[in-house]
């Protein structure tokens, strides 16, 4: 679905990507973290034609971003971080409008713009005033703007950025959602229990490289250092955190008079990105 090949770029004579190849499948819910100014944000705009690569390609749905800009638009939902919304316009207005610009069928997007608006729970304010509402609901407008034509892939960019623990939970929920029925989620974030909690692949870029890339139990296999056993003994159910050397030694003990249930490896991923960012990719 998306497809980066031998991508650089440079902003004058400062290259800030570096020759990165990175490949999305259909239905991957993605996560693209890094410290700022790694070049998250380049890439994004590269994927969504907003900016040109220096050298290399990004193929969305096999159509290129140099040679096929415009096919490119109309399959992808991009969610920009800082969403400028015309909040004049009531919820409604604003999504009709851009529904037209889409091209969408009156009758299509009525039903759209209604079945999302209760995805999001915004249905009782659709004939509100944009100026009106929290910074939350904003932030789901524009998602919903992003997606009302019903494009297969999505990039989002910094998707629950100042948002509270309640609106950032439901924007997660609903990309999972979203992931459920079929679509391709590729998102940036500085939030890392997000990407711990709702992605199944992890890449990680700094200085413009990529530095990690995995799915979280692949992470978890490479960098976790401890295993939590989960075991039943004397009829209670218990658990114990160990070294992961010590696994087969630990199992040996508790299979005599118990029975393990689980073993789960942990790692603490804000360590991880941390050292790795520290040790320069």
């Amino acid at each position: 679905m998306i497809k980066i090949e031998n991508l650089n770029k440079n902003y004058g004579e400062k290259q800030v990507i570096h020759n990165i190849n990175l490949e999305i499948k259909k239905g991957e819910l993605c996560g693209f973290i890094g410290p700022n100014g790694a070049g998250k944000t380049t890439i994004m705009k590269i994927l969504t034609c907003l900016l040109k690569p220096g050298s290399g390609n990004v193929y969305i749905k096999n159509f290129s971003v140099i040679d096929s800009p415009i096919d490119v638009k109309r399959h992808i939902g991009y969610l920009p971080e800082n969403s400028s919304l015309y909040e004049d316009m009531t919820i409604n207005q604003y999504l009709e409008f851009f529904s037209e610009i889409y091209g969408m069928n009156k009758k299509i997007s009525k039903k759209r713009v209604l079945e999302l608006l209760n995805d999001l729970g915004l249905n009782e304010r659709a004939d509100e005033n944009i100026s009106s509402l929290s910074n939350g609901m904003k932030r789901k407008v524009a998602i919903i703007r992003a997606i009302l034509h019903d494009p297969e892939v999505l990039i989002f960019d910094e998707p629950t950025v100042n948002l509270d623990p309640i609106t950032s939970s439901s924007v997660r929920k609903f990309m999972k959602e979203l992931q459920r029925k079929g679509k391709t989620i590729f998102f940036s974030t500085h939030n890392l229990y997000e990407v711990e909690s709702i992605c199944e692949r992890i890449v990680m870029i700094n200085k413009g490289k990529i530095i990690l890339d995995g799915t979280i139990d692949e992470l978890k296999d490479k960098f976790g250092e401890h295993v939590l056993v989960k075991f039943k003994k004397d009829n209670k159910i218990q658990s114990v955190r160990i070294d992961k050397k010590s696994v087969a030694k630990c199992i040996e003990q508790l299979s005599d008079g118990g029975e393990v249930i689980s073993i789960n490896r942990e790692f603490d991923f804000e360590d991880i990105f941390e050292k790795l960012v520290e040790d320069g990719g």
